[in-house]
């Protein structure tokens, strides 16, 4: 497939996982013809790593695959996202069905081009950092749902906006990530409410009667062991009880998964972290169930994945 624009290009494949580029011929061809700097994706690409990941999690209650736009926020590539799951609807039966592509911002700048690309706000998830109150105002205003991190913005949304819905990120507590700058669990990052503060967040929910829709947790970028995966996903699952949060209807794992660089390199093994993954959740739905019976729910499965969608496309 062939990004707006570029029609005449000639791109290149996705039938191998292999590092590969475009050939010269065609880079050339298109610079002579587009001028540069010039950048050519390709969107085969794209959908192959999206499915993957869909065919990876098999979750009885869902999956939703939030694009982590911070990885590449290129406008066309935006819209082709927006309508993916329309475009391929039908044209193969013998592969999972598409869900719609959903976007993780983290900025009102993010929010905004999503949104103009097409993305409905229902759509996207904005996981707010260090933020101030009037970035808070921007978003909120758009109806974007707030992934919160700390206690202290936490504080400052339920005063605001006493009674909405909210997801909360948690600190996993596990370090893991190709390079220190990448990595963001363990205790001395600032990303995430710790688990030991699980009381703190209790008081807060409760004193403005906010609506916990969702837990989410993010360890990392490049993480190539399914070890540090799974351990995060059990720390985040201490805290998804119906007893703390009874509108709680997802859980959102991040992303981080490794894709290679250079030929050495060992991709991430998404398929058997997909199925660990699945297990656990099951695992949490039925200890759920023999606390609460019937009110038990099984919670949907969300992906923030970025690089893993995006890198090797272009």
């Amino acid at each position: 497939q062939k990004l707006k624009g570029l029609n005449d290009v000639s791109i290149m494949s996705s039938s191998s996982d292999s590092l590969t580029s475009p050939s010269s011929a065609a880079l050339l061809d298109a610079a002579r013809t587009y001028g540069t700097p010039l950048y050519v994706y390709d969107f085969d690409i794209i959908i192959k790593r999206y499915r993957e990941l869909v065919e990876a999690f098999p979750n009885p209650a869902g999956l939703r695959i939030h694009y982590a736009m911070k990885a590449n926020s290129n406008f066309s590539i935006l819209q082709l996202m927006q309508t993916l799951h329309k475009d391929l609807a039908g044209q193969d039966d013998s592969k999972a069905a598409i869900p719609e592509m959903c976007i993780d911002c983290v900025s009102p700048g993010e929010v905004i081009l999503a949104m103009k690309a097409g993305f409905d706000s229902s759509r996207l998830l904005y996981t707010s950092n260090n933020i101030t109150d009037r970035e808070m105002e921007i978003v909120h205003d758009q109806g974007v749902l707030f992934n919160i991190g700390s206690l202290s913005r936490l504080e400052k949304f339920g005063e605001k906006y006493p009674g909405e819905s909210v997801c909360l990120r948690f600190n996993p507590n596990v370090v893991a990530g190709e390079n220190e700058k990448v990595r963001t669990g363990g205790s001395k990052t600032k990303f995430g409410i710790l688990l030991e503060d699980i009381k703190k967040v209790l008081d807060i929910v409760g004193k403005h009667r906010l609506r916990v829709v969702g837990v989410h947790e993010h360890t990392g970028s490049g993480i190539g062991s399914a070890d540090a995966i799974i351990t995060s996903v059990k720390q985040l699952l201490t805290v998804a009880k119906r007893e703390y949060f009874p509108q709680l209807s997802f859980v959102d794992f991040g992303g981080g998964f490794k894709v290679p660089f250079r030929s050495s390199d060992k991709r991430t093994p998404i398929k058997d972290i997909g199925r660990k993954v699945c297990a656990e959740l099951q695992r949490h739905f039925e200890q759920e169930r023999q606390i609460h019976g019937d009110k038990a729910v099984r919670l949907q499965l969300r992906l923030e994945p970025g690089k893993w969608i995006i890198a090797e496309s272009g």
